[in-house]
């Protein structure tokens, strides 16, 4: 039998939330049972509320409203000796009209967020993936629970949260700043690292070791464009400011393929013109001796990664 207490029709207490208006299908859960509600009904503290498609409700205390439409579920909770009220949202779109006080008073807690406010109007939809708060009036504290950092949002604002999202702000005039739960201010840099954690990619990181050598390392990738300055670069980086061998061959070649800002000539190999100056003397000619540096040779820069004398085979001298 569904208890008075639940939704008495006698008159409400300050308070008690009442039901203002009602349109369709939304109910109670009493003693195991979902029990329509009716308006002018008061619910009692805890109930789990339950609003069907195509319904509408408002609950009512002195100046404050909480409004449910479509396929919503919450529960209100009043800390008991003070003026605190929490709207714990299962899911579906909860809007929130709270008196002005000095103190925040009211909040809404989704699986995702916590809008707590000293007086404002708002609203907070919620699905299974992910809460959303509209700011129509006044500040609203958003906290992304899942995340543990928080704003102060503004009317004309919304902030998102989702497990693969951290606490997003958009809307109108000046975005606020997003803070630790202990206030400490995070930089935009700091925000981008706990968004790219949240997404689950890698930042890439460009890192030159002491070699000459470029590399890239990338925590979700094992390339590497890994060159030592001597022939044999891996990649197609374009050289630049290569000079053509003065040796052997026809030293004509003008644009070799270096590999990634390796120093060193392609598959043409000139005289080893990797980690140090010019080779001189042992040129080890390739196929056609037009040994290209790429940017940089072993001692990176527009190095001169030439054989200045280096013979090719059967050689004589110059033309």
């Amino acid at each position: 039998m569904l208890s008075v207490s639940a939704f008495s029709m006698e008159a409400a207490h300050a308070d008690d939330w009442v039901v203002a208006r009602l349109r369709g299908a939304v109910s109670a859960f009493d003693n195991g049972t979902w029990r329509q509600l009716e308006r002018g009904s008061v619910v009692d503290d805890h109930r789990q509320i339950r609003s069907l498609d195509g319904s509408h409700v408002v609950f009512t205390r002195d100046k404050e409203s909480i409004e449910l439409t479509g396929a919503s579920e919450i529960r209100i909770y009043d800390r008991a000796g003070e003026r605190m009220t929490t709207v714990l949202q299962a899911y579906g779109t909860v809007a929130i009209e709270a008196e002005h006080l000095n103190v925040q008073h009211f909040s809404v807690q989704t699986p995702y967020l916590a809008a707590i406010v000293k007086g404002t109007k708002f609203i907070v939809t919620s699905n299974d993936q992910g809460s959303r708060v509209e700011v129509e009036r006044g500040i609203v504290q958003v906290q992304d629970t899942v995340h543990d950092v928080v704003a102060n949002v503004v009317q004309g604002q919304d902030a998102a949260v989702s497990t693969t999202e951290v606490l997003d702000i958009s809307g109108v005039g000046r975005i606020p700043p997003i803070a630790t739960m202990e206030g400490i201010v995070l930089a935009q840099d700091e925000i981008a690292i706990q968004r790219d954690k949240a997404s689950g990619s890698a930042t890439t990181v460009a890192v030159t070791p002491g070699n000459g050598n470029s590399e890239t390392k990338s925590e979700n990738s094992n390339s590497g464009n890994n060159g030592n300055g001597n022939g044999n670069g891996n990649g197609n980086g374009s050289s630049g400011s290569s000079n053509p061998s003065n040796g052997s061959g026809d030293g004509s070649s003008s644009t070799g393929n270096s590999g990634g800002g390796n120093g060193n000539s392609g598959s043409n190999g000139n005289g080893n013109s990797g980690g140090g100056n010019d080779s001189s003397g042992n040129g080890n000619s390739g196929n056609s001796g037009s040994g290209n540096s790429g940017h940089g040779n072993g001692n990176s820069g527009h190095g001169n990664g030439n054989s200045s004398h280096g013979h090719s085979g059967d050689d004589d001298g110059e033309d």
